[in-house]
């Protein structure tokens, strides 16, 4: 059995560039704090942005499919910012698999930014949380009672 199809082994780089899956996604595995992920999945944790836009998530007939380039296949491709026509092989190849590969009822590329998208937005709460607590109007202190 292929070690990829046995659950060891999933980032052998013979996987991707020699063995040229025709479709493989990380999905939800992009997640650090998803419990149950084999090892060689496990996310980083405590990385800085540019990490995590260049953290492979897809690989598409032996395509890496980075974080990055997914946002940018669905602002200025899909139409999240404006809708585009793909360049080059890449954004093609991914324009036709947000139309024809979903996972769970959505494009495999939307199923993939959904997972981004939660551990964005779990990073950043505690900085919206900071930012709240800052513009909130000060507590009036109570003043002794004057007999």
């Amino acid at each position: 059995m292929h070690p990829a199809r046995h659950g060891r082994a999933l980032l052998n780089p013979q996987v991707f560039f020699e063995d040229r899956p025709v479709y493989w996604l990380l999905e939800d595995a992009v997640d650090p704090d998803l419990p149950g992920i084999p090892p060689g999945l496990r996310a980083p944790v405590g990385q800085k942005l540019d990490k995590l836009l260049g953290r492979p998530v897809m690989v598409l007939q032996g395509n890496v499919v980075t974080v990055h380039n997914l946002i940018d296949q669905l602002a200025h491709i899909e139409g999240a910012v404006h809708s585009g026509e793909p360049k080059g092989a890449r954004e093609q190849l991914l324009y036709q698999v947000h139309r024809h590969l979903f996972v769970g009822y959505l494009p495999a590329d939307v199923r993939q930014v959904q997972s981004i998208g939660r551990i964005v937005v779990r990073s950043l709460t505690p900085l919206r949380d900071a930012d709240e607590a800052a513009k909130a109007p000060p507590t009036a202190e109570v003043l002794p009672e004057i007999a």
